[in-house]
């Protein structure tokens, strides 16, 4: 858009210059372009002793083209939609060759998510090219956290117009967010042994289901705090507590038909070969007292079910 708009006054200047004569034509605001030292060359845009008063055919026809395209690129602005950028533009029935003013400026781009998901896959794309046109793998080390903290790329409820100016300022700090935080944990992860694209092995390391036959996937935990405390324990843990990492224990990698039981060194050992990331959303937090009165339904209803049997 800024380049549109760039373009527009280009073309709405052209066609008020094209209709003056050939010697008065750099009084219309156009003092030439400048030199390499930034001063404007003034011998080359005096008045030429030959030149006329006359404005001739040609730079009435080339100043009614200018007003056509500066006409129709109005019309982009008008709609905010732009078509044919870089290219000629099409007006009534011909096709005019336009000079695109290109205007290059400073921009953030952010991503946020409006809605967070259940569950958030992350794929790591380890596809490169070499400067030779060769594919090839990017073995580079990834490191990622147990509890992922999604809480700055998550939209607080409000979605912003379009023509609303983002505070840059708020976007570039690292300051702790307030409010609501959105946490994540991992469950799983995908690794890819091999130094091509092309071959290699898959593995699977996942989380070890904690109540086997009865549940067979990890069970949802829930935050330990609220989101507005700020005690020792937020502070230095975070807001999920409560699960000790045991050396060799907790996980599960899976390679075809080998399951192992593994410890949380060995995923963080894994940064170079890792993926695809699978993370679960965590709970909010649930008092002592609602937690034991759910509690206490669940089993009446467990007991009622056995009654019946």
């Amino acid at each position: 858009m800024c380049s549109l708009r760039r373009t527009v006054e280009f073309y709405q200047s052209e066609s008020s210059r094209l209709l003056l004569p050939p010697s008065k034509s750099h009084l219309n605001g156009h003092a030439g372009p400048s030199t390499p030292s930034g001063s404007f060359s003034v011998l080359e845009y005096l008045p030429h002793p030959d030149s006329s008063d006359k404005v001739s055919d040609k730079r009435k026809k080339r100043a009614r083209e200018a007003k056509k395209v500066a006409l129709r690129l109005e019309q982009m602005v008008e709609t905010g939609s732009v078509s044919h950028y870089g290219e000629a533009i099409p007006i009534a029935d011909s096709e005019l060759a336009i000079k695109w003013q290109k205007v290059n400026s400073d921009s953030i781009r952010e991503c946020i998510l409006t809605r967070p998901p259940p569950t958030l896959r992350l794929h790591l794309d380890r596809s490169g090219m070499t400067p030779y046109g060769q594919l090839v793998k990017k073995g580079a080390w990834v490191k990622f956290p147990i509890i992922l903290d999604m809480t700055r790329f998550v939209a607080r409820g409000v979605w912003q117009e379009a023509q609303d100016q983002p505070d840059i300022q708020a976007m570039l700090s690292r300051q702790a967010p307030t409010g609501k935080r959105v946490l994540y944990r991992l469950e799983s992860a995908i690794l890819h042994y091999g130094a091509t694209t092309s071959s290699g092995h898959f593995t699977c390391i996942r989380r070890k289901p904690t109540n086997e036959g009865t549940h067979h996937g990890p069970v949802r935990v829930n935050k330990t705090c609220p989101d507005e405390c700020s005690c020792a324990n937020c502070v230095c843990f975070g807001k999920v507590r409560g699960e000790t990492s045991v050396p060799g224990k907790g996980w599960l990698m899976i390679s075809d038909d080998d399951v192992e039981e593994i410890g949380e060194e060995t995923l963080h050992q894994a940064g170079q070969s890792v993926f695809m990331l699978f993370y679960e959303k965590v709970g909010d937090y649930v008092s002592p007292e609602r937690q034991h009165a759910v509690d206490s339904v669940a089993i009446a209803d467990q007991d009622g079910v056995k009654s019946k049997l």
